[in-house]
């Protein structure tokens, strides 16, 4: 098993209707019911890289037909997940014995960019840098309606996003990892065709992903210490750059 080296899908993540992502943890007494995760510091809001794996992970195993019945993440057993897309870029848990080598997909937390704090800053809404929509539900015997205010980030706000996908020589050239980068891009494309944090159902969390260009390090540069890699448009030319045929 060898690293044949790395690619780095970056650019940013722009909401196209309101997101909550939310943060149970921070509830306050005179606060909205549901807040969004903040970063401890600054208290901008952000997209955790977790969230957005996750809903990766989740929608590519409905699209491959991997959905477990019991709702817990896919999983295949030993020599299977070498050829399971899922397991091959999502990784596999230790007890699965499985031969597939390290996680191949690393996400990196979402921050918010300059511009779009300095549109935080200028809105004239009830929170920094939020927006609170209330929800209610209507009691179908009395036709009360009992209200809940869910704090969201505004439609337009854009985050940088980074994804860190490793490409491995298992005795196979790396082909099929080099292959699974279009893997990855299909679940993003899932992502922007479903939602992403909650109340997806009700118009919340459509995002679309801006796209830079590939960037490519192997094992090479890695030694050599070039940090700034070589740039890529398309698998072919990543796989021309990590030596794959």
């Amino acid at each position: 098993m060898e690293l044949l080296g790395h690619v780095v899908l970056s650019g940013d993540v722009e909401c196209l209707t309101g997101l909550h992502i939310g943060d149970e943890g921070a509830l306050e007494i005179g606060g909205v019911n549901g807040p969004v995760v903040k970063t401890p510091t600054k208290g901008h809001p952000y997209i955790p890289g977790s969230s957005i794996k996750g809903k990766m992970r989740s929608l590519l195993e409905w699209d491959e037909g991997l959905v477990e019945s019991d709702g817990k993440p896919h999983t295949c057993e030993g020599d299977a997940a070498v050829e399971c897309p899922v397991c091959r870029v999502f990784g596999t848990p230790a007890e699965a014995d499985a031969e597939t080598g390290p996680t191949r997909l690393s996400v990196r937390d979402a921050f918010p960019r300059d511009e779009t704090i300095e549109q935080w800053n200028d809105q004239n809404t009830s929170l920094p840098y939020t927006e609170v929509k209330t929800e209610n539900t209507i009691n179908r015997i009395t036709a009360q309606a009992n209200l809940r205010d869910n704090e969201r980030v505004p439609k337009g706000s854009r985050f940088g996003y980074e994804l860190i996908y490793g490409v491995y020589d298992l005795d196979d050239g790396g082909r099929p990892d080099l292959d699974h980068l279009a893997t990855v891009e299909r679940a993003l494309f899932l992502l922007e065709d479903s939602s992403l944090g909650g109340n997806g159902s009700r118009g919340y969390g459509k995002v679309e992903f801006h796209e830079d260009e590939y960037k490519v390090r192997t094992s090479a540069d890695y030694r050599s210490g070039d940090k700034d890699g070589r740039s890529a448009e398309t698998l072919e030319e990543v796989g021309e750059i990590l030596g794959v045929e």
